[in-house]
């Protein structure tokens, strides 16, 4: 595995140096993006402004104490105020042109960057099973069939689209952005929903749910049409089909031993329909900032410092994605398909 790993670093690192070359980039580095640049930016472009209200202030002559000493000097005054406020205004110019410089110079690279034969690499340094990573877009290639918000703004993120011999898989996550109106403002939310779907390539007549059992007061259950043998079982999850043969056919004994290891070893269990051969896994959603936000998605990378760090950090991500989705596959790997 660390063999496959430092093979991974040598790769990203060739394919960036390639990257380099192409587009004759010299003294790369993303420094300023730190947030101390961001902040230092800001706090000259308050400065600038203020610079630019005393002046203005000194231009009408409106008198207040703590000008005195500066309508003292006249003339000489208001020339230290514009060659002050040009000072600070450069230097904030100056520091936007290389973030945002920064910034396209990222989207660049992540552009153009082999993304799947990254994945690839790391997949098979880390992954038991030997899958084959097709594409990293934003796109799903089996979009999901359930748990989808509905009458919102939502974009696709990075998703990574895979599979097996028999078995097409796409991970990823969506991003919903939620516009309420309370009264005389506007709140805007936004939602992550990550989703694994899969394609098992067999032509089923099973159309089932099954998530997390919920109570109420000991009275009140999640709906649930399929009694089966293990009681720790009916305690854990709802099941929901439209045939009790197959269903029963799926949840074998087997299935069912995993699926209760694998609850009680996750503080949140996803909910996961069946519709023929087509699956499609829901996980938990959460609140992030924007659609920009790197959180809980895939290639959330973060270019800060230098051209090392940015390679470094290239790695780093992608292992945590990897990791992620290995994670969430634990879910379909409980059940007896041949993958």
């Amino acid at each position: 595995m660390e063999n496959n790993i430092t093979s991974l670093e040598a790769v990203v690192t060739e394919k960036f140096t390639e990257l380099v070359m192409k587009h004759k980039l010299t003294n790369i580095n993303f420094k300023y993006l730190k947030k101390r640049y961001m902040y230092l930016n800001w706090f000259l472009m308050t400065i600038t402004f203020l610079l630019w209200f005393l002046l203005i202030i000194s231009f009408i002559n409106i008198r207040f104490s703590f000008l005195t000493v500066l309508s003292s000097l006249g003339v000489i005054g208001q020339v230290i105020l514009i060659l002050v406020s040009l000072v600070t205004l450069s230097c904030a110019g100056y520091l936007t042109f290389k973030y945002w410089k920064a910034i396209k110079l990222q989207k660049l690279i992540i552009q153009e960057l082999p993304l799947a034969e990254f994945y690839q690499i790391a997949m098979d340094a880390i992954a038991t099973k030997k899958y084959q990573v097709d594409t990293v877009k934003k796109e799903f290639n089996l979009f999901p069939r359930v748990g989808v918000p509905s009458k919102s703004e939502i974009r696709q993120d990075y998703v990574i689209n895979f599979q097996t011999t028999n078995v097409n898989y796409s991970f990823g996550t969506l991003t919903r952005k939620e516009v309420i109106d309370a009264g005389k403002s506007k709140d805007i939310i936004y939602t992550r929903y990550p989703y694994l779907t899969i394609d098992v390539n067999e032509a089923w007549d099973l159309v089932a749910t099954i998530k997390a059992m919920r109570t109420f007061l000991k009275i009140f259950k999640s709906k649930d049409n399929t009694d089966l043998e293990s009681t720790e079982f009916e305690k854990i999850f709802a099941v929901n089909a439209n045939d009790q043969i197959l269903i029963r056919k799926l949840l074998t004994p087997k299935v069912i031993v995993n699926l209760i290891e694998l609850a009680n070893d996750n503080k949140k269990i996803p909910l996961m329909q069946f519709n023929g051969g087509y699956i499609t896994i829901v996980f938990s959603n959460y609140n992030v900032n924007s659609f920009n936000d790197i959180t809980g998605c895939l290639l959330g990378f973060s270019f800060v410092g230098t051209y090392q760090e940015a390679i470094t950090n290239v790695i780093n991500v992608i292992c945590k994605d990897l990791e992620w989705l290995l994670r969430s596959l634990q879910w379909i790997e409980a059940y007896d398909f041949k993958q």
